[in-house]
């Protein structure tokens, strides 16, 4: 129901029904509300009905140690993570369709400057997209892509971190664990990690029998995502070189408990490019995360 109003309409019909009970102001004396009990059930209701809520996968990616680039490099970054997010995008709107043909980045992407956070339906495409976008970082650190702008930045590094959990929406924004969860995990590593939680980790076991078994999915790719149009899972090709997936111990983050999970994936990659009236290629071996095993701090 909610999708067809919107936000606008969504909003002014919460605060009709909640201001039944409630005032902008309250300067007098306070009294017990005797519909307390009411108040609460249909607070919840409100919760429920008006923020929409969904189990959604939320890849963050941070550019490790922004703030110590000086200030003439530091204002470059934003614009340079913004080159790599959409060359990323290009990549897999061209080699992936399966997954990402009606996926729009503009509407899946929150901005944090020296990184972000891209919301998906499921795990398996934000794996999907981390492969990518650790390859484009690679051309770019080796100077295969956009090299005058490498060479004055310097090498980038990135850490990354794949959630799953709920995103509720309000006045077209994001929120919820999902991000709120990926936020502390990635604050707590230092050690540049491809990192996951333990909804993640379930996740693969339930679709592909654990991580480490993603290499043997071009065998049923297409019975689960209704499609064979992709290079990563092609029966004939498949870029996975080595998988490792290490449990890190228990960590406490705000008074909750995370279960996280250290992932290092290197790939044997082909990219074409994605420039009209160019047929060139480039193929290259590529590392994702780290075997580090060090606890979060």
């Amino acid at each position: 129901m909610n999708a067809e109003r919107t936000s606008d309409e969504i909003t002014a019909e919460l605060e009709k029904n909640y201001k039944k009970y409630d005032l902008n102001n309250n300067f007098k004396k306070h009294d017990e509300n005797e519909e307390n009990g009411k108040v609460k059930a249909d607070f919840a209701e409100y919760s429920q009905t008006y923020f929409q809520s969904f189990k959604k996968s939320v890849l963050g990616l941070d550019i490790y140690k922004y703030s110590g680039y000086p200030e003439e490099k530091q204002n470059f970054i934003p614009y340079v993570f913004d080159l790599l997010l959409d060359e990323t995008d290009k990549q897999l709107k061209s080699e992936e369709k399966t997954l990402f043909e009606s996926f729009n980045i503009k509407d899946n992407f929150i901005s944090t400057g020296d990184g972000g956070y891209v919301i998906f339906s499921k795990p398996f495409h934000a794996f999907v997209f981390n492969f990518y976008f650790y390859s484009i970082l690679h051309l770019f650190n080796t100077e295969h892509l956009f090299p005058e702008l490498k060479k004055y930045i310097g090498e980038i590094f990135i850490r990354s971190v794949i959630t799953y959990d709920k995103v509720y929406l309000y006045n077209k924004n994001s929120y919820g664990n999902a991000i709120i969860t990926n936020s502390r995990i990635l604050s707590k590593d230092r050690l540049n990690r491809f990192l996951i939680d333990k909804n993640t980790f379930e996740y693969f076991n339930m679709v592909c029998n654990g991580i480490e078994s993603i290499p043997l999915i071009p065998d049923k790719f297409n019975q689960i995502f209704g499609g064979a149009d992709t290079y990563f899972f092609n029966k004939k090709n498949t870029p996975f070189r080595n998988i490792h997936v290490q449990k890190l111990n228990d960590t406490l983050a705000k008074n909750l408990s995370l279960v996280i999970y250290n992932v290092e994936i290197q790939l044997n990659i082909v990219l074409n490019s994605t420039t009209k009236n160019e047929n060139n290629s480039i193929n290259f071996i590529c590392s994702i995360g780290n075997l580090n095993t060090n606890n979060l701090e």
